[in-house]
């Protein structure tokens, strides 16, 4: 099972065994990463449940990465986040178009999937690839969450990837 390994101070990853991240104060995003280590020229899958709050992001993040010291956003220059709410690829510090495919976002209550596999980032719905979010990853990455409100909440799975 995927679990929260390291989060900024306003966010609980001790829900449901490490698996159910929530933020417990504050107005403004902050982040939470798993600590497995995925090598973004392999290939791992994990399954995000939006369960509460609004604004939430989930991704990936090189390695190393510090929740507490990205200034509460991890859609740096070392992050790759797809935007709940509309389906949108930030990266940057800016809003990025996808590789392939329409963006297409979830609501609460709603579960995407991502895969990475060689390099590439997708974006599964309803169990299908909605499309390909990036391409060109490399090195050591970690799945990784933004908050977006008091009350928010995430949960990650490790299931098998769609067919």
């Amino acid at each position: 099972q995927w679990r929260w390994a390291r989060a900024h101070d306003s966010i609980d990853i001790m829900g449901e065994g490490g698996a159910l991240a929530t933020r417990k104060s504050g107005a403004w995003c902050m982040s939470a990463v798993c600590g497995e280590v995925l090598q973004a020229e392999g290939e791992a899958y994990a399954e995000f449940t939006w369960v509460s709050g609004g604004g939430l992001m989930v991704g990936v993040a090189r390695a190393g990465v510090d929740p507490s010291s990205v200034g509460g956003l991890l859609y740096t220059a070392d992050g790759w986040m797809y935007s709940c709410d509309d389906g949108g690829h930030y990266h940057g510090y800016s809003s990025t178009p996808w590789a392939s495919g329409e963006p297409q976002g979830i609501g609460p209550g709603g579960t995407v999937g991502l895969l990475l596999r060689r390099g590439s980032l997708s974006v599964h719905i309803g169990g299908r690839q909605v499309g390909v979010m990036c391409t060109g990853l490399s090195g050591a990455l970690v799945w990784a969450a933004d908050l977006g409100n008091y009350g928010s909440s995430v949960r990650i799975a490790r299931t098998p990837p769609p067919a």
